[in-house]
């Protein structure tokens, strides 16, 4: 077998399954739905959205774009997709 043949294909995985734990140990996503309850008609509820913020902030601690939402994605679940959709639902007040 030649090596010309191989390809590497590596992600990375950071910290994220640690915050995850910590994120349901301390059932936060139930707290923040809690407090910030979300309207019926939209897509994604506030709590996801505002998890999604704390993951990047303790990973990345950049903002927001797709290549460092990847990571954050991965491991909330979400599809990049989903993350745009509701990132615009939470800025411009999109349903």
């Amino acid at each position: 077998m030649k090596n010309d043949d191989l390809e590497l294909d590596s992600k990375a995985v950071a910290a994220l399954p640690i915050i995850n734990a910590f994120i349901e140990r301390l059932e936060l996503r139930e707290l923040l739905a809690h407090y910030l309850p979300s309207k019926k008609n939209l897509k994604y509820p506030h709590a996801d959205a505002m998890l999604l913020f704390v993951r990047n902030i303790l990973l990345e601690r950049q903002p927001l774009y797709r290549k460092y939402a990847e990571v954050t994605i991965a491991g909330a679940g979400m599809t990049v997709e989903a993350v745009a959709a509701a990132i615009e639902q939470q800025v411009c007040g999109q349903p």
